[in-house]
């Protein structure tokens, strides 16, 4: 019982962190598979690099944004 106790605290905390993350995001893709968060992970000449979530396989992904005023 202890081991389905601690599978059900592990799935509503990955859950909760599913909900959260959606709340925070500021974008989202077209079709709405992919939601981008306002950290920045990286910075070239002509891009932007953001933290950005799959909904679908709920997989962290880059969420890059060219800077067209750079070009």
């Amino acid at each position: 019982m202890k081991i389905f106790s601690l599978v059900l605290n592990i799935l509503n905390f990955f859950y909760i962190q599913d909900e959260d993350d959606e709340q925070n995001a500021i974008a989202q893709s077209p079709d709405g598979r992919f939601l981008k968060f306002m950290e920045e992970i990286g910075r070239g000449s002509f891009k932007t690099v953001y933290r950005g979530l799959d909904t679908n396989t709920g997989v962290s992904v880059a969420w890059c944004e060219l800077q067209v005023k750079n070009i």
